[in-house]
């Protein structure tokens, strides 16, 4: 069985989604800030973040965006050395508190602090939504290059397609690179959420479709591999909201138990 939802983007952050935090960062302008102010940086991130990131800038804003995130989320300041962002054993992103950050997190009720971290066209983006008693919530967020998607479409016209898209999905796109790099994201999104990314227990791009509904709204549509493991996940509400731009739409999912 295949299952869908239909959400409105303006309910993806309900009442149990009230502490939330999004940002976005210029991968660029973040180096120059860490050229002028080389101990930035080592002030910025713990030890082992930096070991992770290896130089690798676009890895370094993201844990920037990721933590930004999780401040906006918490309403207060935290102090940059008491988060981590490292990954897990199955490579997802994820936060690790000490000191301070971590009491306040545990005095305001949360057990979680799901977080996703993307990075595309010199942009990173992180999200992160604290979830108190027992509510299970995965979250997903991506960003996409057009221009990327635009040439493979143009050096991979069939394949490209064939892929990594449903006949429906490829219907409803056509030849817009944008409406593919929209769905792309989501696709991303969608498989972040999971919890699997792509590859992993053998989820496949075509068993998550992307469906454009009226006035804005998408459906997501789980098959095969992918709807097997949101059911062992007890994943069964899935919200999906596509943020459009030319250039980098941004994808954000939320899926509930």
């Amino acid at each position: 069985m295949i299952e869908r939802t239909y959400v409105k983007p303006e309910i993806v952050f309900n009442e149990e989604t009230s502490h939330s935090g999004i940002e976005i960062v210029n991968v660029a302008q973040f180096c120059r800030l860490v050229e002028k102010q080389p101990d930035w940086l080592s002030s910025l991130l713990t030890q082992a973040e930096m070991d992770y990131c290896a130089g690798k800038h676009e890895r370094h804003a993201g844990r920037f965006a990721a933590k930004m995130a999780l401040i906006k989320a918490m309403g207060v300041g935290l102090q940059w050395q008491e988060i981590s962002i490292l990954p897990s054993p199955t490579k997802r992103p994820e936060i690790q508190l000490t000191g301070k950050a971590a009491q306040l997190v545990q005095d305001n009720g949360f057990i979680t602090l799901p977080l996703s971290i993307s990075h595309d066209e010199g942009l990173a983006v992180a999200l992160v939504i604290p979830t108190a008693d027992n509510l299970k919530l995965q979250v997903g967020i991506d960003i996409t290059s057009c221009e990327r998607v635009g040439k493979l479409l143009e050096r991979f016209p069939v394949l490209f397609r064939n892929k990594r898209f449903t006949k429906k999905e490829i219907d409803q796109s056509g030849n817009d690179p944008v409406q593919f790099a929209q769905k792309w994201a989501a696709k991303e999104a969608t498989s972040k959420a999971l919890g699997t990314g792509f590859g992993q227990e053998g989820v496949k791009w075509r068993e998550i479709e992307i469906i454009g509904q009226d006035r804005g709204t998408y459906s997501v549509a789980l098959s095969g591999n992918a709807l097997a493991w949101a059911e062992s996940e007890s994943l069964h509400t899935w919200n999906l909201t596509i943020i459009p731009n030319v250039k980098t739409p941004i994808a954000v999912v939320i899926a509930h138990a």
